[in-house]
């Protein structure tokens, strides 16, 4: 998880300097290793959009590219906000919830699912 919460940032920056030069060639590789970072943690919403980018990016597709980038980045920052939930116990702090249900993270090792 640290690792992820360390280097998601500058994967989404070099993602962004990539799609506002409109250059496929850059902005592929990116997109497919922040999915397979993602991945690790969610096959939701960010996945999906990273894989969307990934694939507009090999077939050379930059219409509606930015859009995706903004989707993709709210996306991302909500897995991160979770994540550091999760890393922290806030999620189980009283509140009743889990949220492997909510975004697709790992229940904590001793916790039930609900």
């Amino acid at each position: 998880i640290d690792l992820f919460l360390e280097r998601a940032a500058a994967r989404m920056d070099s993602l962004k300097a990539g799609i506002d030069a409109k250059d496929p060639d850059v902005f592929m590789p990116e997109a497919h290793t922040l999915k397979g970072m993602i991945g690790i943690f969610s096959t939701g919403d960010a996945f999906e959009r990273a894989k969307k980018i990934e694939i507009k990016g090999r077939d050379k597709v930059t219409d509606g590219i930015a859009e995706d980038f903004q989707m993709l980045e709210n996306e991302v920052n909500a897995l991160l906000a979770a994540l550091r939930d999760w890393r922290s116990g806030a999620a189980w702090a009283g509140r009743g919830r889990i949220l492997s249900r909510r975004r697709g993270i790992p229940a904590r090792p001793g916790r039930f699912a609900i």
